[in-house]
């Protein structure tokens, strides 16, 4: 889901989901593309990324969605190399 409109800092909201419409169905999986990684070495690079709203993620998983892999910056305390987190935001199974 090409979001690269998305400015430093701000909410990926429930509006910008739906406005692709039926291009993403139940069960899909989102990837995000912000191209924050070209901010990188830049000190705002860990802590200015666009980022989900809790409203976004609840709407996700109400309208079914499987799982969002997720690309992002965490600064570790032992090196000064940065490192990435990725994880899923995976459905409820009930």
């Amino acid at each position: 889901m090409d979001l690269r409109y998305k400015e430093p800092q701000s909410y990926i909201t429930v509006a910008d989901l739906q406005a692709f419409g039926d291009r993403i169905q139940p069960g899909c999986r989102l990837i995000f593309w912000t191209d924050w990684d070209k901010q990188f070495p830049q000190p705002h690079y860990f802590g200015d990324q666009p980022r989900l709203h809790v409203e976004t993620c609840e709407w996700m998983v109400q309208q079914g969605y499987a799982a969002l892999p997720w690309t992002c910056p965490r600064p570790t305390l032992r090196s000064t190399r940065p490192r990435i987190m990725r994880f899923s935001m995976l459905k409820p199974r009930c």
